[in-house]
């Protein structure tokens, strides 16, 4: 008979399994729920949302107003005592305040403008990660059904052997295909674990999470237009329109910076009593004189950083355009070579077997069906990794210029 402590340990070992078990999940993920999946739990979408805050209070800090301050004095000699209460503030000069506050203003769009661009180009690692890792089971799945073709050759080529028909030449190559093609699905399985976690991680799903991706991922061509009319959409993207918006609020920071030669002036006021017949009131007023600093260190300060963001922009502005002319290049390369795959790549399947039925009876020889097997391995692997490439080619140039290019 179980004790009561026994009892007791027994029931909280069943709630840590029972917690341990219900903490992992199984989710089915379609790739049309990328977006507002990553909106609401990827860690790459709140960094960008608590960057955005951190600008935020950024200027609330540069722009808030003094405290005021209180003040007490007291002097005590014979034969007369004398305090006094006051309160005072410091203001800053209206017209370097208002240019500052403008500044601001331009920086807070400018993160509006960074913001946006960083959602769109983070939706877009999301999506090429979902298709690398989409697309790397899939690949598995091919290289099992060539597993399976190899091995009914092998199990032909044992029974050959053994009646003596199989030298010992041709086994040692069954074996050594085998040994290949088995490296190959280990490294493709590896690599598919790698880009299935990679992308967990970014979407944030825990680690024991089990995760289904619905979406298959097939070779289809993308229309494209001419990089010309991709290059003229880059004006209009918020990375762009973000780096012009901060060049120009560097420059009223400037401004700002030289209208502020004499930052702000102290006023203050109270109550005053000598004792013991005399009382009243007491006001006063103090600014800095600017004999040896006019701000304009500060000034000259951004205007510098000033030119260096429009020489970024017009450097970004650049660079772009030509890694937009390199990705409409590079993606109707992959679609000349996609397309000859794809056209044949259920018939490419069927012809194997058909080699294997050809061995079987036969009249085709092992080394002529290895060989195929061989070349038939090869070609999937560049065909799936040309096909990973081609979409995050695609949704590169969908970051970058704003196109809508890929559906499922």
């Amino acid at each position: 008979m179980l004790t009561k402590a026994a009892c007791v340990l027994c029931l909280c070992l069943f709630l840590c399994v029972s917690i341990g078990t219900a903490r992992a999940e199984t989710i089915s993920i379609s790739f049309q729920e990328l977006d507002s999946l990553a909106r609401s739990q990827s860690p790459g979408s709140r960094i960008i949302e608590y960057e955005f805050s951190r600008t935020l209070a950024d200027r609330d800090q540069n722009l808030q107003w003094t405290n005021p301050e209180i003040g007490y004095d007291l002097e005590d000699v014979d034969p007369a005592r004398e305090y006094q209460v006051t309160i005072g503030k410091q203001f800053a000069m209206p017209w370097a305040y208002l240019k500052k506050r403008s500044a601001w203003n331009e920086r807070v769009h400018s993160a509006t403008l960074l913001r946006e661009a960083q959602r769109v180009e983070h939706l877009a690692d999301l999506k090429a990660g979902y298709v690398a890792a989409r697309v790397h089971q899939q690949y598995l799945i091919r290289l099992e059904q060539l597993r399976s073709i190899l091995t009914d050759a092998s199990h032909v080529a044992t029974s050959r052997h053994t009646e003596g028909h199989l030298s010992g030449i041709e086994e040692h190559l069954i074996q050594m295909t085998v040994i290949s093609l088995n490296a190959s699905y280990q490294s493709a399985t590896q690599q598919q674990r790698e880009a299935l976690a990679f992308w967990r991680a970014a979407m944030g799903f825990a680690a024991d999470d089990s995760l289904i991706l619905t979406t298959v991922v097939d070779y289809h061509k993308i229309e494209l237009q001419p990089a010309s009319q991709y290059v003229g959409m880059i004006e209009s993207q918020p990375r762009v329109r973000a780096k012009v918006t901060m060049h120009e609020a560097l420059t009223k920071q400037a401004s700002a910076e030289r209208a502020a030669f004499i930052p702000s002036l102290n006023l203050y006021g109270g109550y005053k009593k000598i004792d013991p017949d005399y009382d009243g009131y007491v006001a006063g007023v103090s600014l800095s004189l600017p004999l040896f600093n006019r701000n304009g260190a500060n000034a000259r300060m951004f205007e510098a950083e000033s030119n260096i963001a429009a020489n970024e922009a017009a450097l970004y502005r650049n660079q772009v355009a030509g890694k937009v002319k390199a990705l409409t290049r590079s993606i109707t390369e992959s679609q000349t070579m996609l397309a000859t795959v794809a056209d044949h790549f259920e018939e490419d399947l069927e012809a194997l077997n058909n080699l294997l039925y050809s061995y079987e009876e036969g009249w085709l020889t092992l080394s002529e069906l290895l060989n195929a097997i061989q070349i038939e391995t090869a070609g999937l692997e560049d065909y799936y990794h040309q096909l990973i490439r081609y979409f995050e080619n695609l949704f590169e140039l969908e970051a970058l210029t704003g196109a809508s290019l890929v559906r499922f």
